[in-house]
């Protein structure tokens, strides 16, 4: 992360970036913070990969599902609208 999203940051603020997490794992936030996206990836490979990010990997197969793909565009969509309106 130092040398490349927060390169910059690490060069004008160097030692701030220490490695400490808040607890929240990837799978933990994208379940809560994403509900949307979180029903698509449970209605395609059950609830195990809200307790193991791997099970993420059981995605592959849609990968060029098309109605997983145009459900996936209208999740992401409503997302931008919600924030949009938000932000308005």
């Amino acid at each position: 992360m130092k040398k490349t999203i927060f390169a910059d940051f690490d060069r004008f603020f160097p030692g701030k970036i220490i490695n400490i997490t808040n607890g929240v794992t990837p799978r933990r936030w994208l379940h809560l913070a994403n509900p949307g996206l979180s029903g698509l990836i449970t209605s395609r490979i059950g609830k195990s990969w809200v307790s193991d990010l791997d099970d993420l990997r059981k995605l592959v197969p849609f990968v060029q599902d098309a109605a997983l793909r145009a459900q996936f565009r209208a999740v992401k969509t409503a997302n931008k609208e919600w924030l949009a309106k938000i932000i308005r």
